[in-house]
């Protein structure tokens, strides 16, 4: 069974650093269906960061989910509103291919799904790689504009997951400007394609959301660097 619909998936990224290596994150998250401007999603992502170095990057924290129903087969079978609390772990490489900015991501997830009357605990494993192009650029260049695009994948597992642990797939490409090293902003073509964790008369179902994806990243330093460094 499938279910294809349209989305707008709009998101504020915040990095605070305290330092060198450490910093606090915060993301919040907004989707829609753009043609009746109903809202289905909202999810805000705290953490924690450390970089012990210019390759690697670690953030571990909490998040928060509302799912609203939506589309014709909504997350839950009685169609009503649920939350959703994770616990996460992350750890992302990035290096260099001739003018590629290519970075990878692995996230690992606690997640507490709302049912009618209590939480069902499950597992989430996620992969992603990203490739970033600058279109034009010179080296010390701050400000300049890209093109970029990237692959998610996430499986879950656990003892409450069916047999079938593929939960979805992402897939993006993004135009984007870096107006300096604190901020960039970025727009562009999503789609998502997702089974659902349940059945409906005993078949799968397949969710294929398409739509605008727009992110704007924000880095504040809150620390004052060495004179000469």
């Amino acid at each position: 069974m499938h279910d294809h619909n349209s989305i707008g998936w709009y998101q504020l990224n915040t990095t605070t650093n305290l330092g060198k290596k450490w910093g606090l994150h915060m993301d919040y998250n907004q989707r829609y269906a753009p043609f009746s401007g109903s809202l289905f999603q909202r999810l805000i992502r705290i953490g924690v960061n450390f970089k012990p170095s210019n390759k690697w990057h670690f953030r571990a924290g909490y998040v928060w989910v509302e799912n609203r129903p939506y589309g014709d087969f909504p997350f839950n079978t009685e169609g009503l509103f649920a939350n959703e609390h994770r616990t996460y772990q992350m750890a992302a490489y990035r290096h260099q291919w001739s003018r590629i900015d290519i970075r990878h991501r692995v996230m690992t997830e606690q997640r507490w799904l709302e049912r009618t009357n209590s939480y069902q605990y499950a597992n989430r494993v996620r992969y992603q790689v990203k490739a970033q192009l600058p279109i034009t650029w010179k080296s010390g260049q701050s400000s300049y504009p890209y093109l970029q695009v990237y692959d998610e994948i996430m499986v879950a597992f656990g003892k409450n997951v069916p047999t079938n642990r593929y939960d979805q797939n992402r897939v993006g490409v993004l135009a984007g400007f870096h107006f300096s090293k604190n901020c960039q902003l970025e727009a562009g073509v999503i789609h998502i394609h997702q089974q659902l964790q349940r059945k409906q008369n005993n078949q799968s179902i397949f969710i294929h959301n398409t739509g605008l994806q727009a992110n704007l990243y924000v880095q504040v330093n809150s620390y004052k660097k060495a004179k000469g460094k």
